[in-house]
């Protein structure tokens, strides 16, 4: 059907930009990948909207993560990475945020010490899906 196709072009699309800007990592093990996660300093738009309690300039901002079921801890690993990277380039604050629906990524933000901070029900594509988002951040 035409609108997978074009929904997959998008994420493909995504995919080699994160690529092409070195901000995809991925959790490869014996020439296997297991996870995937994605760093950088972009902010959504949305993250204007929020009254932070830190100062976000210059934050780390996590925006993909997905890990295998075939490796248990995948997300741990590509989590505790993302604290790693932010310690040894300096950066004092990550930033994240999730779909009010994936149970997974909060309990993953909550085991790593992240404080939810706000949820904002969003009505553009691709965040129109009729549940709030959910924003985080840790202090490093």
């Amino acid at each position: 059907d035409g609108h997978g196709n074009a929904a997959f072009g998008r994420r493909l699309d995504h995919a080699l930009r994160y690529i092409e800007n070195k901000t995809l990592y991925v959790l490869d093990v014996d020439h296997t990948i297991y996870g995937f996660i994605v760093i950088d300093q972009n902010q959504s738009e949305w993250y204007d909207d929020i009254d932070w309690p830190v100062n976000r300039n210059g934050a780390y901002v996590i925006h993909r993560l997905a890990g295998s079921k075939q490796y248990k801890g995948a997300a741990t690993e590509l989590f505790q990475f993302a604290i790693d990277l932010a310690n040894e380039h300096d950066i004092h604050v990550i930033l994240t945020d999730t779909f009010a629906l994936n149970k997974p990524a909060q309990g993953l933000f909550e085991k790593f010490g992240f404080t939810k901070v706000d949820e904002i029900e969003i009505d553009y594509h691709p965040f129109d899906r009729g549940a709030p988002f959910y924003a985080y951040y840790k202090n490093i």
